[in-house]
C-alpha cells in the first residue's frame, strides 16, 4: 500500500473519530438543542422512553413546582416559551435552553438546575418541552 493511499486512510480515521467525538458535545444555541431534541424522537426506542418516562417525570415532578411558581411570582408572566433540557448520561440536567425567559420560566429553571432525571437512552439527551398556560377561545 502506497504512503498516499495509507495517508487518506488515516486521514478518514481521524475525521471519523473526531465527528464521533463531538457528538457527545452539547450544542450552544436553543435552536440547535430543540431540532436535535425533536430528530431524537424518530427513533422508536428513544420516542418511547420520552413518553413513558421523561414526560411523565415532568409532569409528575414540576406541575406542583409551576404551581407554586405561579403563586409565588408578582405579575406572573403567562407567555408561552419553549425550553430544552440537555441530560447526561445519568440523568441528570447539565444545561437548560430557552427560546426566551419570563418570570415564570426563570423560577422553573432554578428548580430544573439540580435535577435527576431518569436515566436516558441516549447522552447528551435534548427533552425538548412548549409550555403554553392559557387555553384557547371557545368558537362559536
Amino acid at each position: 500500500m502506497s504512503n498516499e493511499l495509507k495517508n487518506y486512510k488515516l486521514l478518514a480515521l481521524i475525521i471519523i473519530f473526531s465527528q464521533l467525538s463531538c457528538a457527545k458535545e452539547l450544542v450552544d444555541t436553543f435552536q440547535e438543542a430543540k431540532t436535535i431534541g425533536i430528530s431524537l424522537e424518530t427513533d422508536i426506542e428513544i420516542k418511547i422512553q420520552h413518553y413513558d418516562e421523561l414526560i411523565p417525570y415532568f409532569i409528575k415532578n414540576y406541575s406542583p413546582i409551576l404551581m407554586e411558581c405561579f403563586e409565588k411570582t408578582e405579575n406572573p408572566d403567562n407567555s408561552p416559551f419553549e425550553m430544552v433540557i440537555a441530560l447526561g448520561e445519568n440523568g441528570e440536567v447539565i444545561k437548560l435552553y430557552k427560546n426566551h425567559e419570563t418570570n415564570i420560566s426563570k423560577c422553573l429553571f432554578k428548580a430544573l438546575e439540580n435535577d435527576n432525571f431518569p436515566k436516558p437512552t441516549v447522552s447528551p439527551y435534548y427533552l425538548y418541552i412548549s409550555m403554553n398556560f392559557t387555553n384557547p377561545k371557545p368558537q362559536i
